[in-house]
């Protein structure tokens, strides 16, 4: 039997995948700029706690969006600027113009089996997301949430398609089984795996990520962001979304906090990694953000957010864009590129790095190396640190005075007269 030629080889490789409605809005999207999402750039204030021993709930970040001085608008890298080559893999698979490696390959095959069980999925999405109507029944289901979110979107997009849920929530979910109770479920041979999800040093930023996807990539995630947009309120609501929107602010701090450690945490275990931009993500029920801290030109981005479903009050069909841009943060060895410093510096988009740095090494002072020298992941308890506080009365049981008392020096001149 004859070879088969490279350019067979290549139209076959295209007929998987071009024959479904999904993959056309696939190539569609890749050919489409204007549908993607950007990234803002995040700076750090003075009032952040990286120095000290903070847990990730405990962490103040002090950040705020970076933009030209005297000018109200941002600084923005658009989606394609930085996952180039998972971009130009799409193109060129539309256009059948390359033959894909071994790599592209499993990671092509993933997003396609996706889309074969794409109902399944959303099925059971829907089951437990969609099915929540009250801020009250979301708090009170939010590992069942997080449990349906690593099971039936993050691993099967992910590389090697696993990954490890942090093992405090199957202690609150209780068999540690998926909670859309469907048959789909049942049938799956792979079941959840929950491990010690702990990362960082004690003496710094630590804590416990709620899903860390392993095999080649890894990506964090953190809880759930809030439902409420105040676009989406009635006036004489404003004031309660205002509040609901600043109460975030922990959760926020958390994310940022997670990815930074992350990401020196990535860049020590894989000093070779072609760049040093890490992600991670911050979901809810209805959207997820894409974090990522370049930790070797201090850079810390975040994107818009981006919805899981196509219609958010009906929670059914996914949103096929929004799939295809976390599949290719989940596999971002493989198409992402990094933030290229000296190309920005070139086109004169800012005079000096510096405007757009996370200031970072400056807030974590003589901890920097702590971060820098973290290689810590799959940590299961973190020992408790000293902080200094203020003074207490056990301070003071064998301090030395800097004045002689004046009642005791009253007590021995009445004694000696």
């Amino acid at each position: 039997m004859a070879a088969e030629s490279p350019k067979q080889k290549k139209i076959r490789l295209q007929n998987r995948y071009d024959r479904s409605p999904e993959w056309e809005t696939v190539f569609n999207l890749a050919s489409t700029q204007l549908v993607y999402p950007a990234f803002a750039i995040l700076q750090l204030g003075p009032d952040c706690n990286a120095s000290t021993s903070a847990l990730f709930p405990d962490v103040r970040c002090d950040f705020r969006k970076v933009g030209p001085a005297g000018s109200s608008s941002l600084y923005m890298i658009d989606f394609d600027d930085v996952f180039t080559k998972g971009i130009d893999l799409l193109l060129d698979l539309r256009d059948q113009s390359r033959e894909l490696n071994e790599d592209e390959q499993r990671a092509v095959d993933i997003l396609n089996n996706y889309f074969k069980e794409k109902e399944c999925h959303e099925k059971c999405l829907s089951q437990v997301l969609g099915g929540l109507d009250s801020t009250e029944e979301r708090s009170q289901e939010i590992d069942g949430q997080t449990l349906v979110l690593a099971e039936h979107l993050l691993r099967r997009l992910a590389p090697g398609q696993s990954c490890v849920i942090n093992e405090q929530i199957k202690v609150k979910v209780g068999a540690g089984k998926c909670q859309c109770g469907l048959d789909h479920c049942n049938r799956t041979p792979a079941t959840p795996v929950f491990e010690s999800t702990g990362i960082g040093e004690e003496s710094a930023w630590h804590g416990f990520p709620d899903i860390i996807c392993s095999s080649q990539s890894a990506a964090v995630v953190s809880r759930s962001e809030s439902q409420v947009d105040e676009k989406d309120c009635q006036e004489e609501e404003r004031t309660f979304c205002e509040t609901r929107v600043n109460s975030n602010q922990g959760v926020e701090n958390q994310i940022i906090s997670q990815t930074i450690v992350f990401s020196f945490i990535q860049r020590k275990l894989y000093p070779h990694l072609q760049n040093s931009l890490i992600p991670n993500l911050l979901i809810s029920p209805r959207h997820y953000r894409i974090l990522m801290y370049d930790s070797l030109n201090d850079i810390l981005i975040c994107s818009v957010k981006l919805p899981i479903f196509q219609d958010k009050d009906k929670p059914r069909k996914l949103n096929i864009a929004s799939i295809v841009f976390l599949w290719m943060v989940l596999h971002y060895r493989l198409f992402c590129v990094g933030i290229d410093v000296k190309a920005i510096l070139e086109n004169e988009s800012i005079k000096d790095i510096k405007e757009i740095q996370s200031q970072f090494p400056d807030r974590a002072g003589d901890k920097f190396p702590l971060y820098t020298g973290c290689c810590r992941i799959g940590v299961s308890q973190f020992p408790p640190v000293s902080e200094e506080d203020l003074p207490s009365y056990d301070n003071f049981l064998f301090g030395k005075r800097l004045f002689k008392s004046r009642r005791l020096l009253h007590a021995l001149n009445n004694k000696q007269n």
